[in-house]
């Protein structure tokens, strides 16, 4: 599955976001500046250890 990640500007995740499914209301966050969105495969339960999945696909 897709999952959208908020980084800061050091690159560490601060949030996320699942993609709408087709049809459904669409989700386009107000980014501070210096954060950006990246989009990355994530498995099914992710949010089982979300800590875990930050720390992950966080720079630092």
């Amino acid at each position: 599955m897709k999952i959208n990640l908020v980084k800061d500007a050091n690159g560490k995740v601060v949030a996320t976001f699942e993609n709408a499914v087709a049809g459904g209301p669409v989700v386009k966050p107000v980014l501070k500046p210096g954060h950006k969105v990246h989009e990355v495969e994530a498995p099914e339960d992710y949010k089982k250890d979300i800590k875990a999945f930050y720390k992950q696909h966080s720079s630092r």
